[in-house]
């Protein structure tokens, strides 16, 4: 697969219809619902620069705008995107701006623009997969060594509130 034919594959992401909950009480719908996951091969992040990624997200966000303008709702939705280290993904969800916080279990970091998560998804080293080597070892060994504190982890997440605006209908 070559660069062209990569972001074509992503096009269809950017006519996705959005799930808008009406009460609170849908907001595991609309996360499951609303969730793209974006990973990439090793051999074409050589290729591709963050410039194409940022074009694709305003696209995406444009897109996202025009659906909540849609008179049948009468509410805003939360865009919010991050990296998943782990997986070695771009993510990305909507929720209804109803919604008080963003559903994450850890402390988060909310930046101004997504160029700084793009980034890190460039400057990851494992888009192919995690190598063997850094499997966990459950050795007696590694049962004595320290645990780690995971209440010190912070996440930087993009967060862009798409507000109902009746200029954006049409």
């Amino acid at each position: 697969m070559n660069k062209q034919e990569y972001f074509d594959d992503l096009k269809e992401i950017l006519t996705d219809e959005i799930y808008m909950g009406d009460s609170i009480t849908e907001l595991n719908n609309e996360i499951s619902n609303n969730l793209w996951l974006i990973s990439m091969p090793q051999e074409l992040c050589s290729v591709t620069d963050k410039k194409d990624f940022l074009d694709f997200f305003e696209a995406v966000i444009e897109n996202r705008k025009e659906q909540v303008a849609n008179p049948d709702k009468n509410h805003g939705m939360i865009f919010y995107l991050w990296f998943d280290s782990q997986a070695c993904q771009l993510r990305f969800n909507l929720i209804s701006d109803f919604h008080k916080k963003l559903p994450f279990g850890c402390k988060l970091e909310i930046i101004d623009n997504f160029d700084e998560i793009i980034d890190e998804f460039f400057n990851n080293k494992y888009h192919d997969g995690l190598p063997l080597g850094n499997c966990v070892d459950t050795t007696e060994e590694n049962d004595n060594k320290k645990e780690i504190d995971e209440s010190e982890y912070i996440l930087k997440v993009y967060r862009l509130d798409i507000r109902k605006d009746i200029h954006l209908r049409k």
